[in-house]
């Protein structure tokens, strides 16, 4: 494994073996969370990145843990080079999904990181939230009200973990998702959100149906 991700200095190699024993105990794959496993996930297919960027000179490519995306004019272009990367894949051990890996044109609707993109006649770009992304946060808050009644988790700790994501996914959703999600806690709860001055409280505060 080591040769294959181009590891020759030795001290570098013992302190990357005893990282691997200590995360992959068994052998067969990181467990998710932590940070050394997210490492793992970036630097592993860094002979893909390679591939794409420095051998093949695209400069139009991305890739996030094993999400990737790379843009060019030509299809028969990207047919090969998506031939090319899976060869690469396979030699250390990855596999490119054939039915999750495709091909089309950028003014066609495609779903990148659970993202929605799509292109206007003007060029502008739509962004969207998936809403199977939404669904998880809803559950996720139903998950949160038994906890807390069951005082595995406070009500503050709650509040920062809802706070945080809708921070992060509020630009690529529609103000009715925001109010359904603002609603569906602030019933859950019986309380209402405190935000900080931000277009957050400008958006979202007007929202809620429970006095302060």
């Amino acid at each position: 494994m080591l040769e294959l991700m181009g590891i020759e200095d030795p001290e570098l190699e013992a302190d990357t073996e005893w990282l691997l024993e200590t995360i992959l105990p068994d052998g067969m794959g990181v467990n998710l969370g932590g940070q050394p496993s997210q490492n793992v996930g970036i630097s592993f297919a860094n002979r893909i990145d390679t591939l794409v960027k420095t051998v093949e000179g695209q400069r139009f490519y991305g890739r996030y843990s094993d999400d990737f995306y790379c843009i060019h004019e030509s299809r028969e272009y990207l047919v090969e080079l998506r031939e090319k990367i899976s060869g690469e894949a396979s030699k250390i051990g990855l596999t490119v999904h054939p039915n999750k890996t495709y091909i089309s044109k950028l003014s066609t609707p495609f779903r990148h990181l659970q993202i929605k993109y799509r292109m206007t006649e003007t060029g502008k770009i739509i962004r969207q939230i998936h809403p199977k992304a939404v669904t998880r946060e809803r559950r996720r808050l139903k998950a949160y009200k038994h906890l807390h009644e069951a005082g595995r988790i406070s009500q503050e700790d709650i509040e920062n973990a809802f706070k945080g994501w809708l921070s992060d996914n509020y630009t690529v959703m529609s103000a009715r998702q925001i109010g359904n999600l603002i609603d569906l806690y602030e019933e859950l709860f019986k309380r209402r959100i405190k935000w900080k001055k931000s277009k957050l409280n400008y958006l979202m505060a007007k929202r809620s149906r429970i006095s302060p």
